[in-house]
């Protein structure tokens, strides 16, 4: 067997001590070769590989929630955890301007695909067998986001991840946010101090935040500024990240792994906080939660797309983009027919898009260490799939876990400007406060659409970054080798590019130079 990463049951306190690992996966491959296997008590953040030399038979699939990925090629049954292992040399007339074209819409390619024609990640809703030269899909069986999980919390999650690794360097990523400090508060109830880390440019509002979380908290924070970049960074994020994701978004990635002292096996994250703060509904503006949702409603409201006024795209790309919404329909009918609360389904699409782009993080991180994103379980974020959105607002999930797990964070005031507290008479003054806020926006939306002038207060973090890799050869390279190949049009100029689409054509012409050179 081979396996990457933590995987036990939260149920059975044996698999969660030292020694108890190997005894669980000699249950788990006998459960899967018998057809036997609960894979929804099956926990941790892996991939595992199962040779079964007496029927002939290979089994590989990741945890429930995607965070670990193989790559698979079933012309070739071909199977690894690296893409660029697969992609090298394949041939430019291999390249998937569907996927492109995806990845130009979404800032991901949803359906498991990639920009290689025949490669393709595998879907942690299933498992997979290989035999007789050929790999066969099979469903996990996993419950429905309309089906509610009344079976651990984020502490559970959080504790026995760090029980798993006891011995071990624990590290945690900390913002001004409150995803990661529900996190951490779950981890310091746990027993443990892990190391803090942020990245971000000088002045970031984030970091004086972050400052004050490590002080009350008791635990060491190391800083990384974002505007220090070293010669060949592009290349360096590309490799470290497998050609699978943004290059200049990834360098932040790759610094914290790298800034952490040496022995740490274990990093948490606050991804996935979007299901707990109804990020893909608002009340107040979305007249589609007062009425039945249809599967097209949904979709478009969590993917949306926008390429149309791209007309730097070349032909063959914005051709593609024409038939991305029927694509996505296709892919989500017999998903999300079949959910009958309204949450859920917007959970469900919204879990969807976003595994498919955190997976291609996780992926590369865990050659180094577990990358432990605990809200984003499926089983988590079933516990709130009941709740009314209103109910969800101004993060009231988080407050709560944070107040039960380690109050003395709860009052540090977030990069929004609200504490985290639960206290009845201020939470109350803090929804007037964002109800205020609220009005001004669609204040500031009226006044745009009349042609008046408004306050934009749109954040863009990233930019710097950006400005940043457009002054390097990188840039220029894949830039020329995206007009050479039909990406962009040849009429593209640099300056039609806005800068959030940088990392995509760098991303592009790398792995482009790559299945042409084998390199």
């Amino acid at each position: 067997m081979y396996l990457s990463g933590d995987i036990y049951n939260l149920d059975d306190k044996e698999s969660l001590e030292p020694g108890g690992e190997a005894k669980y996966l000699e249950s788990i491959a006998k459960a899967i070769t018998n057809q036997e296997a609960d894979f929804e008590r099956i926990y941790g953040y892996y991939r595992l590989f199962i040779v079964d030399k007496e029927i002939s038979s290979q089994y590989f699939f990741s945890d429930n929630l995607g965070s670990q990925r193989f790559y698979m090629n079933e012309n070739t049954i071909s199977v690894s955890d690296s893409f660029l292992s697969l992609m090298k040399g394949i041939g430019v007339d291999k390249i998937d301007r569907n996927a492109i074209a995806q990845l130009f819409a979404w800032g991901t390619i949803a359906d498991g695909k990639t920009i290689a024609k025949g490669i393709t990640k595998t879907d942690s809703d299933y498992y997979y067998e290989i035999k007789d030269k050929t790999i066969i899909k099979h469903s996990k069986g996993l419950k429905r986001f309309c089906d509610k999980y009344t079976g651990h919390n984020l502490y559970d999650f959080v504790a026995a991840e760090c029980r798993v690794n006891k011995g071990n360097l624990i590290g945690a990523r900390v913002t001004g946010g409150n995803d990661s400090r529900a996190i951490l508060a779950s981890i310091l109830k746990s027993g443990n101090k892990p190391e803090t880390i942020i990245t971000g440019h000088a002045g970031n509002p984030d970091i004086p935040i972050s400052k004050k979380i490590a002080d009350i908290a008791g635990v060491d924070l190391v800083i990384l500024d974002s505007d220090e970049h070293e010669n060949g960074w592009i290349e360096k994020s590309y490799d470290f990240f497998d050609g699978c994701f943004d290059p200049v978004l990834a360098y932040r990635q790759l610094q914290t792994v790298r800034s952490l002292k040496a022995g740490t096996r274990l990093l948490f994250g606050g991804v996935g906080g979007e299901f707990y703060k109804n990020y893909y509904i608002n009340p107040f503006r979305d007249k589609i939660i007062f009425q039945k949702a249809s599967v097209r409603d949904v979709v478009n409201k969590v993917f949306g797309h926008n390429t149309g006024c791209y007309a730097w795209l070349s032909d063959s790309i914005l051709q593609q983009t024409k038939g991305l919404e029927k694509q996505i329909l296709e892919l989500f009918q017999d998903k999300l027919e079949v959910e009958d609360d309204q949450l859920a389904l917007f959970n469900h699409a919204g879990f969807y898009r976003l595994r498919s782009t955190f997976s291609d993080i996780t992926n590369s991180i865990t050659r180094d260490m577990i990358q432990a994103d605990p809200l984003v379980d499926p089983r988590l974020i079933r516990s709130i799939a009941d709740k009314n959105p209103f109910f969800l607002a101004m993060a009231i999930w988080q407050r709560r876990q944070i107040h039960r797990d380690y109050p003395a964070l709860s009052e540090i005031e977030t990069d929004q400007g609200y504490s985290m507290t639960v206290n009845p008479i201020k939470l109350t003054y803090e929804r007037i406060k964002k109800g205020f806020f609220w009005a001004s926006r669609v204040t500031a939306r009226v006044r745009r659409t009349l042609g008046l002038k408004w306050k934009d207060i749109t954040q863009n973090y990233w930019d710097v970054d950006y400005a940043a890799a457009r002054q390097t050869d990188a840039w220029l390279k894949c830039f020329q080798i995206c007009k050479d190949y039909e990406i962009l049009s040849k009429k593209a100029k640099e300056d039609d590019i806005p800068l959030a689409c940088t990392g995509i054509i760098i991303l592009l012409g790398m792995n482009i130079e790559g299945m042409k050179n084998g390199a």
